[in-house]
């Protein structure tokens, strides 16, 4: 056997075995902890939210074994470099490209820019250099589209990293940001809660991004993503993703992330 082959089965068995006890033959995919309703670690560490459950059905149509985990972004991303977890809600970017095999994109996912509206009255934004200059909240290793992504690589704009949206909308109550960036559903779920009133969501999107499944390019595993791509038009064709969506908004928790400090009058 070539050695590039046994590197590539060597690290299939990493994605199947990953870390803690499996059944064998199981896939392992994780998902970030803090942002939910699209995903988030369940009280004994499982993921949760609206991407898992649309993976655990689309591979219960393949017939094949998974395990679906939550891990913080950067444990995530480690793994998934090392070969030791596929990442089931990657964004493409150049540098993850260059590691990653990625399915087609099973879901869209619209993330806001969200302000205090009482402190920003005449605040219009226009796209993502409406943020030079300011303090912008942001999850801890998230790529927040290419604009975006280059006004932070050039230090155009302040950002600060946290493990989970309901952490930046507590700092945005209580004036210690200017701006957090959030996808629209985990926004409105926060929004629900009366200690965030005067907080609004810009009426354009920061960026629309397609929500992928990936997987190490050394793993061989494009036949597995092309029959993914399947089950996920074929549950698209049945309105399935809808009825999660649905689901998984009403079953998530409210985060509990009271601000910290006296709200700036």
């Amino acid at each position: 056997m070539h050695r590039h082959r046994i590197n590539a089965y060597v690290l299939l068995l990493g994605l199947q075995a990953g870390a803690g006890p499996l059944h064998a033959g199981e896939l392992v995919i994780n998902f970030d902890t803090g942002s939910p309703p699209t995903m988030y670690a369940g009280p004994h560490g499982e993921a949760r939210g609206i991407y898992p459950a649309i993976l655990r059905r689309a591979f219960e149509r393949m017939g094949e074994k998974v395990a679906i985990r939550a891990r913080p972004f950067n444990r995530l991303m480690a793994e998934f470099l090392d070969g030791h977890a596929a990442v089931g809600s990657l964004v493409h970017s150049p540098s993850r490209d260059l590691s990653g095999d990625f399915s087609s994109p099973y879901f869209t996912e619209n993330v806001a820019v969200y302000y205090d509206a009482g402190r920003w009255s005449g605040f219009r934004y226009d796209g993502p250099a409406s943020l030079t200059g300011y303090r912008v909240g942001v999850i801890r290793g998230w790529s927040y589209g290419a604009a975006f992504d280059q006004l932070r690589h050039e230090g155009s704009v302040e950002v600060e990293e946290v493990e989970s949206d309901a952490q930046n909308f507590s700092k945005l109550a209580c004036g210690r940001l200017d701006f957090v960036l959030a996808p629209e559903l985990a926004g409105k779920k926060l929004l629900d809660q009366p200690r965030y009133a005067g907080i609004v969501a810009a009426p354009n999107y920061l960026v629309s991004v397609g929500i992928n499944l990936a997987i190490n390019k050394q793993a061989g595993q494009r036949e597995l993503l092309r029959r993914f791509d399947s089950a996920i038009a074929e549950m698209r064709q049945r309105r399935e993703i809808e009825s999660i969506v649905t689901a998984e908004l009403q079953r998530a928790p409210l985060r509990n992330e009271r601000p910290s400090c006296v709200k700036p009058q």
